[in-house]
Protein backbone atom coordinates (compact mmCIF):
# COMPACT_ATOMS: atom_id res chain seq x y z
CA UNK A 1 0.00 0.00 0.00
CA UNK A 2 1.14 3.50 -0.91
CA UNK A 3 1.75 5.96 1.89
CA UNK A 4 0.27 9.43 1.74
CA UNK A 5 3.74 10.87 1.19
CA UNK A 6 4.40 8.50 -1.74
CA UNK A 7 0.99 9.30 -3.17
CA UNK A 8 1.69 13.03 -2.86
CA UNK A 9 5.06 12.60 -4.61
CA UNK A 10 3.47 10.54 -7.41
CA UNK A 11 0.78 13.20 -7.93
CA UNK A 12 3.43 15.92 -7.98
CA UNK A 13 5.48 14.02 -10.61
CA UNK A 14 2.35 13.46 -12.71
CA UNK A 15 1.44 17.16 -12.46
CA UNK A 16 4.99 18.20 -13.39
CA UNK A 17 4.90 15.84 -16.37
CA UNK A 18 1.58 17.31 -17.52
CA UNK A 19 2.88 20.87 -17.04
CA UNK A 20 6.01 20.04 -19.05
CA UNK A 21 3.87 18.54 -21.81
CA UNK A 22 1.67 21.66 -21.91
CA UNK A 23 4.75 23.91 -22.12
CA UNK A 24 6.18 21.78 -24.94
CA UNK A 25 2.87 21.96 -26.81
CA UNK A 26 2.76 25.74 -26.34
CA UNK A 27 6.37 26.10 -27.57
CA UNK A 28 5.61 23.97 -30.61
CA UNK A 29 2.59 26.13 -31.38
CA UNK A 30 4.60 29.35 -31.08
CA UNK A 31 7.35 27.89 -33.25
CA UNK A 32 4.82 26.97 -35.93
CA UNK A 33 3.30 30.46 -35.77
CA UNK A 34 6.75 31.96 -36.30
CA UNK A 35 7.38 29.64 -39.24
CA UNK A 36 4.02 30.57 -40.77
CA UNK A 37 4.69 34.30 -40.26
CA UNK A 38 8.14 34.00 -41.83
CA UNK A 39 6.73 32.10 -44.82
CA UNK A 40 4.02 34.72 -45.29
CA UNK A 41 6.57 37.53 -45.08
CA UNK A 42 8.83 35.80 -47.61
CA UNK A 43 5.92 35.32 -49.99
CA UNK A 44 4.94 38.99 -49.63
CA UNK A 45 8.52 40.12 -50.23
CA UNK A 46 8.76 37.95 -53.34
CA UNK A 47 5.45 39.34 -54.63
CA UNK A 48 6.67 42.92 -54.05
CA UNK A 49 9.95 42.13 -55.79
CA UNK A 50 8.14 40.54 -58.75
CA UNK A 51 5.93 43.63 -59.07
CA UNK A 52 8.98 45.91 -59.11
CA UNK A 53 10.68 43.68 -61.70
CA UNK A 54 7.57 43.77 -63.94
CA UNK A 55 7.43 47.57 -63.59
CA UNK A 56 11.01 48.06 -64.86
CA UNK A 57 11.11 47.82 -68.64
CA UNK A 58 14.30 46.88 -70.50
CA UNK A 59 14.62 50.47 -71.76
CA UNK A 60 14.25 51.77 -68.20
CA UNK A 61 16.88 49.28 -67.07
CA UNK A 62 19.35 50.59 -69.63
CA UNK A 63 18.58 54.20 -68.65
CA UNK A 64 19.00 53.36 -64.97
CA UNK A 65 22.35 51.70 -65.60
CA UNK A 66 23.50 54.73 -67.60
CA UNK A 67 22.50 57.04 -64.71
CA UNK A 68 24.58 54.84 -62.39
CA UNK A 69 27.57 55.31 -64.72
CA UNK A 70 27.62 51.70 -65.88
CA UNK A 71 28.42 50.75 -69.43
CA UNK A 72 26.44 47.84 -70.83
CA UNK A 73 26.97 46.39 -74.26
CA UNK A 74 26.31 43.30 -76.32
CA UNK A 75 29.39 41.34 -77.36
CA UNK A 76 29.69 39.54 -80.70
CA UNK A 77 28.98 36.17 -79.06
CA UNK A 78 25.71 37.45 -77.57
CA UNK A 79 27.09 37.97 -74.09
CA UNK A 80 25.93 41.08 -72.28
CA UNK A 81 28.91 42.88 -70.72
CA UNK A 82 28.59 45.34 -67.86
CA UNK A 83 31.33 47.62 -66.58
CA UNK A 84 31.79 48.16 -63.74
CA UNK A 85 30.09 44.93 -62.70
CA UNK A 86 27.25 44.82 -60.20
CA UNK A 87 23.50 44.80 -60.49
CA UNK A 88 20.92 45.08 -57.75
CA UNK A 89 18.43 42.24 -57.45
CA UNK A 90 15.74 44.04 -59.47
CA UNK A 91 18.13 44.85 -62.32
CA UNK A 92 19.45 41.30 -62.28
CA UNK A 93 15.97 39.78 -62.50
CA UNK A 94 14.90 42.13 -65.30
CA UNK A 95 18.01 41.15 -67.21
CA UNK A 96 17.36 37.44 -66.58
CA UNK A 97 13.65 37.59 -67.43
CA UNK A 98 13.86 39.96 -70.39
CA UNK A 99 17.32 39.13 -71.72
CA UNK A 100 16.21 38.93 -75.36
CA UNK A 101 14.51 42.33 -75.16
CA UNK A 102 17.56 43.92 -73.51
CA UNK A 103 19.85 42.31 -76.10
CA UNK A 104 17.62 43.66 -78.89
CA UNK A 105 17.80 47.18 -77.47
CA UNK A 106 21.57 46.92 -77.09
CA UNK A 107 21.94 45.57 -80.62
CA UNK A 108 19.86 48.47 -81.98
CA UNK A 109 21.74 51.03 -79.90
CA UNK A 110 25.10 49.67 -81.02
CA UNK A 111 23.95 49.58 -84.67
CA UNK A 112 22.99 53.25 -84.43
CA UNK A 113 26.35 54.13 -82.86
CA UNK A 114 28.29 52.33 -85.62
CA UNK A 115 26.50 54.19 -88.43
Amino acid sequence: MESSREMEMRHRREKEALDAEERATARAGMYQQRLDAAAAETAQNEANLDARVRALSPASLLAELAREGKSIRLLDDGTIALAPPGLNIIQQRVLENRRDDVAGLLRERQRVQII
